[in-house]
């Protein structure tokens, strides 16, 4: 596939970009189209666990249902790209989320979470994070591990939590970061 990369594509006569985006090659076309090129370059699955690692490595927040009304989109960081617009017309919930950028604070961001150990006990999606006090400092998205066994999180974070924390609940050390 890597010959495909920034290739246009005429599939009856319908264009198809393929545009570079880090290491992922976004298909840009009709849905038509685009089944057309799918079946064309028959692609490898790649494992879900993989795709998790991926989305958590990259601060990609990917919500279930239980998670969707919980968290505002910049919190998620969604801000920060092209993820949340704040030039588009009416939408529900566009007062709270203008509100929180041009008069409020963010108190919760997105972060990473690596382990420093093993966990005693393995990290899920929709636990919280409590510290040493015993106090909720931030909720888990996803949790991947790498081939060492080592979780990786992401994680909604309060932003005044340290570089690094303790878990008591899975007895397990974090570092946390917001970048690659």
């Amino acid at each position: 596939m890597a010959d495909m990369i920034n290739k246009k594509f005429d599939i009856k006569n319908k264009n198809i970009v393929c545009a570079r985006d880090a290491d992922l090659c976004w298909f840009v076309g009709t849905s038509f189209a685009l089944l057309a090129i799918w079946r064309e370059l028959k692609p490898e699955a790649i494992p879900l666990a993989t795709k998790i690692l991926y989305d958590v490595r990259h601060l990609l927040p990917h919500l279930g249902k239980n998670q969707s009304d919980k968290f505002l989109p910049q919190e998620l960081n969604l801000d920060r790209g092209a993820g949340l617009s704040f030039e588009k017309g009416c939408y529900p919930g566009q007062e709270i989320i203008a509100r929180v950028k041009y008069r409020g604070t963010v108190k919760r961001t997105l972060k990473k979470l690596k382990s420093k150990n093993i966990c005693d006990l393995p990290p899920k999606a929709e636990d919280n994070i409590v510290n040493w006090e015993g106090k909720k400092i931030g909720s888990i998205l996803k949790v991947a591990r790498s081939s060492d066994n080592i979780s990786e999180i992401l994680a909604v974070l309060d932003t005044s939590t340290h570089s690094t924390i303790f878990d008591e609940k899975l007895k397990c050390e974090f570092e946390i970061s917001d970048i690659d």
